[in-house]
């Protein structure tokens, strides 16, 4: 990871009196008395909302929060800082927990597809923030803390920086270098990336500072390098510390917000799921094509969400439907209102079916349609039961109007009807007057051998006045 003043093209390491453009240098220290300890200066804070690697292979990212990565910094960082990407956004890396540590991820170029690439490996499924980064964030680092005892001698301190931080800090830097320097005789060099490891991980960091301390027990005690007090939080602006403190204020309110957010959306698509197994779902635009369909529209309509997307409902449309249906459902859904109503479509297949439907707007925050939703229900079989039903109906009434022919309902064993025809060829009134003086209509039968008396076939009957009639007898369920 060594740098070559940032031309990146080669880099090299020199070992004695020779020098490789390929390989590494290593330096190995042991003893029973030898203490090591190691840290890092990030100086980055992460600000905004968290976002998720949605597309990436090794440390090429194509999509995060399913857009291009491009069309996001532009929407966070604004368009003219995307003109001038990736030396624009050296101030602003992406801040990732890989191993329990926090790793800043600075982006290298961009490829012809618009893709990126960063210094450092992404999954898919990291959830990334934006980073802050501010010389008095830096400044404000105190490599006290991660030794047992403050007042602990120190024999080395080794610096390797990030030559990025060194370009975007400058000589605020130092400051921060000097801090170290106060501990312990310190030497250093900046690289194209640094190597960190805690207790249980190695990783690898970016635009950040990282840190190894030696000290050596029970030795003849060497003089503690002498503290000379540092003037860097006297000379950081004030204006500064404010503004960092006020955007991670923001950022801690607006990534617990974040979370109440995403707990409501688990829930919602747990609900939307529900409703999508039982309801016909779709959506339009405000032109009236559409924009989503569900698998219930799809397999009732017979058509694939190809095959519906982007074109409008009339592809479902029955021709029967009168036109002043349809206007008066656009009337009412382009006031803002919601619309009722039970329409028949035609599938694909040529077949009919019914469905009730609700058609409202979907309204943004100034109060303007965006888009419209249907939410269907399929009663193909309700409808066709009623027209069943009614048809069985009118084929009754018009039994019973018959002028000619005599017809006697019944039900459950019961005279339920019986048309005027039956009272003219008898002589009663009306159903009140037979059921006097009958409690069953065989007794108008004359029981004689080979006449059937059975309402439930179909012979030639005769009643006592003497008149033969053919009876065909109908059983309705």
């Amino acid at each position: 990871m060594s740098a070559d003043l940032f031309t990146f093209n080669n880099t090299f390491v020199i070992y004695e009196n020779k020098i490789y453009d390929k390989g590494a240098v290593g330096v190995a220290l042991n003893g029973n008395n030898l203490e090591v300890y190691t840290d890092y200066n990030l100086g980055w804070r992460a600000v905004g909302p968290t976002f998720t690697v949605t597309k990436a292979e090794g440390n090429r990212v194509y999509e995060i929060d399913n857009k291009p990565v491009k069309t996001l910094y532009a929407e966070v960082l604004g368009e003219e800082v995307v003109q001038n990407m990736p030396k624009s956004t050296i101030e602003f890396p992406l801040l990732k927990e890989e191993n329990d540590i926090t790793v800043a991820r600075s982006m290298l170029n961009i490829l012809d597809d618009e893709s990126i690439l960063y210094a450092g490996v992404f999954h898919e499924g990291d959830k990334v923030r934006f980073g802050l980064g501010s010389a008095s964030h830096v400044n404000q680092y105190h490599p006290e803390k991660v030794f047992h005892s403050k007042n602990r001698d120190l024999q080395a301190a080794y610096i390797y920086s990030c030559a990025a931080r060194k370009q975007f800090l400058s000589f605020e830097l130092e400051k921060a270098f000097s801090v170290v320097s106060q501990l312990a005789p310190t030497a250093g060099f900046f690289t194209y990336g640094e190597f960190y490891t805690n207790v249980k991980h190695a990783v690898l960091l970016n635009i950040t500072t990282t840190l190894l301390f030696l000290n050596e027990r029970q030795t003849t005690h060497i003089p503690k390098a002498h503290k000379i007090k540092t003037e860097s939080k006297q000379t950081t602006r004030l204006t500064e510390i404010a503004t960092l403190h006020l955007i991670d204020y923001v950022s801690k309110n607006l990534q617990y917000q974040q979370e109440e957010l995403n707990a409501t959306k688990f829930k919602l698509n747990a609900f939307i799921e529900a409703i999508n197994s039982v309801v016909i779902i779709s959506r339009t635009d405000i032109q009236g094509k559409i924009t989503y369909a569900n698998e219930q529209f799809e397999q009732i309509s017979g058509y694939s969400k190809e095959e519906l997307i982007g074109k409008s409902h009339n592809i479902i449309r029955d021709p029967a439907v009168d036109a002043a249906v349809f206007k008066d459902l656009w009337t009412t859904i382009k006031k803002g209102n919601v619309w009722h109503g039970e329409l028949s479509n035609r599938a694909k297949d040529g077949s009919i079916y019914y469905v009730k439907s609700h058609i409202f707007p979907i309204f943004d925050q100034n109060h303007t349609i965006i888009e419209y939703m249907a939410i269907r229900e399929d009663i193909t079989d309700v409808v066709k039961s009623k027209k069943a039903y009614e048809e069985q109906l009118n084929f009754t009434n018009m039994l019973l109007d018959s002028e000619e022919n005599i017809v006697i309902v019944t039900k459950n064993n019961q005279i339920d009807k019986m048309n005027k025809a039956f009272y003219r060829a008898f002589g009663y009134k009306d159903m009140e007057s037979f059921i006097s003086q009958h409690e069953c209509i065989c007794d108008l039968f004359i029981q004689r051998d080979g006449y059937l008396i059975q309402t439930t076939c179909a012979g030639i009957w005769t009643f006592k006045r003497g008149a033969k009639y053919h009876i065909l007898c109908c059983t309705f369920t």
